[in-house]
């Protein structure tokens, strides 16, 4: 109940129009009775003057019947100055020029208006009781933690977390960063997915399929958005669409997120059956590349994340305590292989060595995937790279995994391949994509077969 109380806001943009897509008054008017919001922002963007003028009618109508009492109107200054309908008694109306303020500002006045009627709104202390707790919002508990763990660990680390809206969380020792889109996830807001590439979504499918087939499957999420997803069509599907809401709010931030060495998974990739799955979606969204050439996966299967931040702002010492004791047991770990080559060509040439037995040789291959489900005590991992390739920086071509004390050769850090295991990723970045739609199906499937997820 706590978590819905986020759902602040409701994005009003097909539900307006008719079929033929033409605006519609009534459509807005039933839309806003429905959701009884306390403010409506309405922006002229590229509309035409009459369905401006439809649409500040509908407003107008709303207010005289009492529904409405705050609007915020983000319009040319022509447009602005023919609001005065809107300016009676007991309504606030807000107008804003974009032409006189950066996009940047007008997020930022829209934000801190939020905020200013959340304070209002909530009274906090009543939430918390006589407790002495001190409230910490989901978001800012998140950044606590992120920001312990890239300390704690000396690295660069990633949090993503996509229900409700998606978060994404990248810190350093020194520093951190929060994206936040509340109109984009899995689950009631899937469908603004589709407004950024609907192509993309189908070559991250490792079977055919259509525009019509992924709509559809987007509809029936939309009427049971907290449907929990098992079959591995369903699956296949829900992790493209999580992999796109996590490329379409990064774009602007990919070179400092391919730093990660560390990234932690909250919903939906939690709430999977495999976690190989879970795994693969978080490389692919984020696309790794760090200096040490490993990255740690961690999925939040408690919600710690948020948790330990929240008791951290009180209480540090008991964070830092969940956070070491009880998250940081990594789900799998990744060797990213760097480089290109053709089609093929061998990345990376292995061996495994378990005492008493005859050492396993193997090889992947340029833009391929291998997977290693545990290492025996005393197992040896070495890996070398073919001509063009490399392990992290420029200069690594030799590496080494000793699973008598878990440290690799480039790092004093211990690891652990964790319940997935060992994942060699010489995919190349950016991932290779192809033109050829049935090639990308094979290649995905490739993909998922090589980490044993069933399709």
């Amino acid at each position: 109940a706590a978590r819905r109380t986020w759902t602040v806001a409701d994005i009003v943009l097909e539900r307006v129009r008719t079929p033929e897509g033409a605006f519609s008054g009534a459509l807005l008017a039933s839309t806003i009775e429905e959701f009884k919001p306390d403010v409506v922002t309405i922006v002229h963007g590229d509309c035409s003057d009459a369905e401006w003028a439809a649409a500040v009618g509908t407003l107008t109508q709303l207010i005289n019947s009492g529904l409405l009492t705050s609007v915020i109107v983000i319009a040319a200054e022509r447009l602005l100055d023919g609001l005065q309908d809107l300016n009676t008694a007991g309504v606030e109306v807000q107008g804003l020029d974009p032409s006189s303020a950066s996009q940047a500002e007008i997020s930022s006045s829209l934000e801190l208006e939020f905020l200013a009627r959340q304070s209002a709104s909530v009274d906090v202390r009543a939430l918390v009781g006589g407790t002495g707790a001190t409230y910490v919002s989901q978001v800012r508990a998140a950044e606590l933690a992120t920001r312990y763990i890239a300390r704690r660990r000396e690295c660069p680390v990633a949090a993503v977390d996509i229900d409700s809206g998606t978060t994404v969380h990248w810190a350093t020792p020194d520093m951190s960063e929060v994206l936040v889109r509340a109109d984009i996830d899995v689950s009631g807001n899937v469908a603004q997915i589709l407004r950024g590439n609907p192509t993309a979504i189908l070559g991250r499918l490792p079977f055919p399929a259509s525009q019509e087939d992924v709509v559809h499957w987007v509809l029936n999420r939309m009427l049971r958005p907290r449907t929990v997803t098992e079959n591995p069509r369903d699956l296949a599907i829900e992790m493209a669409l999580a992999v796109e809401a996590v490329r379409m709010m990064t774009a602007g931030a990919r070179e400092h997120l391919a730093l990660s060495a560390c990234i932690i998974g909250g919903t939906p990739f939690i709430d999977w059956p495999n976690a190989a799955l879970a795994s693969l979606a978080l490389l692919d969204a984020l696309e790794p590349e760090p200096v040490s050439g490993v990255v740690q996966i961690v999925l939040d299967t408690d919600g710690l994340v948020t948790a330990a931040g929240a008791v951290g702002e009180s209480s540090p010492a008991m964070a830092a305590a969940i956070l070491d004791n009880d998250l940081l047991s990594p789900t799998a770990m990744a060797i990213v292989v760097s480089g290109s080559g053709g089609e093929g060509d061998v990345a990376v040439r292995g061996s495994l060595d378990v005492p008493g037995k005859q050492p396993v040789r193997f090889s992947v291959a340029c833009g391929g995937m291998h997977r290693f489900e545990s290492l025996a005590d005393g197992a040896t991992i070495s890996l070398t790279c073919e001509s063009g390739f490399t392990i992290g920086d420029a200069t690594t071509r030799q590496f080494t995994i000793d699973r008598s004390n878990m440290v690799h050769s480039k790092s004093s850090n211990r690891i652990d391949p964790g319940d997935v295991g060992i994942i060699i990723d010489a995919r190349g970045r950016p991932l290779p994509s192809t033109g050829d739609i049935a090639t990308r199906y094979q290649q995905i499937a490739t993909w998922q077969d090589a980490l044993g997820i069933q399709r």
